[in-house]
């Protein structure tokens, strides 16, 4: 009688393959969208619901949370220094400390920003004439 010699596989796992790395240029991912409709009603309906936002407790809350960013970026930006570790700022590190709180600035001003842009306000030409 002859015995089956049994033989055990070895798993192997399976190896991922390694993930590419994506580079998205800052200047491809911003768009100007146009938000203004040809009804004029339906502009006035979006500035009214913006008007509202305004007023909104939560909006008000957001306000305040992105003014104490804005000051706590803006002194670690005079001081070139890291706040919480306390460790020196480099350029490139500042650099972005004004980037960010440049977005912080511009997202307190966006409903103001997309109000101005939607009300419809009557063309006012540019009187260029020094003697008018």
């Amino acid at each position: 009688m002859k015995t089956k010699k049994t033989t055990t596989k070895k798993r192997v796992p399976k190896t991922k393959k390694p993930m590419k790395t994506i580079i998205i240029k800052r200047e491809d991912t911003i768009k100007e969208f146009d938000f203004s409709f040809k009804d004029p009603q339906e502009n006035l309906k979006i500035v009214a619901i913006l008007k509202d936002l305004q007023t909104h407790e939560g909006w008000r809350f957001m306000q305040e949370a992105f003014q104490k960013n804005i000051e706590f970026l803006s002194n670690q930006i005079l001081d070139k220094e890291d706040a919480l570790s306390g460790k020196e700022l480099t350029e490139e590190e500042v650099d972005e400390l004004r980037m960010k709180r440049s977005y912080l600035k511009e997202l307190l001003e966006k409903p103001k920003y997309f109000i101005d842009k939607l009300e419809d306000k009557p063309a006012q030409e540019d009187n260029l004439d020094p003697y008018d």
